[in-house]
């Protein structure tokens, strides 16, 4: 029989391995668990990815169709898109515009002050028209912009005084 103090040696070196193994065995499981972890993650990740990039393709697209329309209305080509043409007013909304804005111009005038009428009014209409249901102006495209091809509104705004006479005895 080996003497005891081996045989204490052993256990010790026996209890000392199994307590190595129990350690290396918590670390593989630890490991195994933030590998879980990180593998998720990386999945989350991928999945954020593949939406974010289904979003931009998504509007990719719709800017091309804007500009496909954008282009259409600044070269007067018919649009691809129903519903988009070039921006336009009727000459009857362009004169409520115009009488709208005279008004608002007289509301700030202080109290007491003279207002403004329109003294004349002058169209000179060359291009833009668009004659469609109704009349409409419509802005010219860039190989329509000449000199001699633009209209003109012109108008006098003429203050109108009032006068007060002093009451007769």
């Amino acid at each position: 029989m080996p003497p005891p103090n081996i045989e204490q040696q052993i256990q010790e070196l026996a209890a000392g391995i199994a307590a190595l193994r129990k350690s290396v065995a918590d670390q593989r499981t630890e490991l195994a668990g933030l590998l879980d972890r990180q593998t998720a993650s990386v999945r989350e990740l991928q999945d954020s990815v593949k939406t974010a990039s289904g979003r931009m393709d998504s509007l990719l697209e719709r800017v091309q169709k804007l500009e496909t329309d954008v282009a259409a209305i600044v070269t007067g080509h018919p649009s691809v898109s129903p519903g988009i043409t070039r921006p336009s007013i009727t000459l009857d909304d362009f004169a409520q515009q115009l009488r709208t804005s005279v008004e608002r111009l007289n509301a700030e005038v202080r109290e007491g002050a003279s207002q403004m009428v329109i003294d004349g009014l002058e169209v000179e209409l060359k291009a833009g028209l668009e004659l469609t249901d109704k009349v409409k102006l419509t802005p010219l495209l860039p190989q329509e912009l000449k000199p001699e091809g633009l209209s003109a509104f012109r108008f006098v705004l003429r203050p109108v005084t009032t006068m007060k006479f002093p009451d007769r005895p």
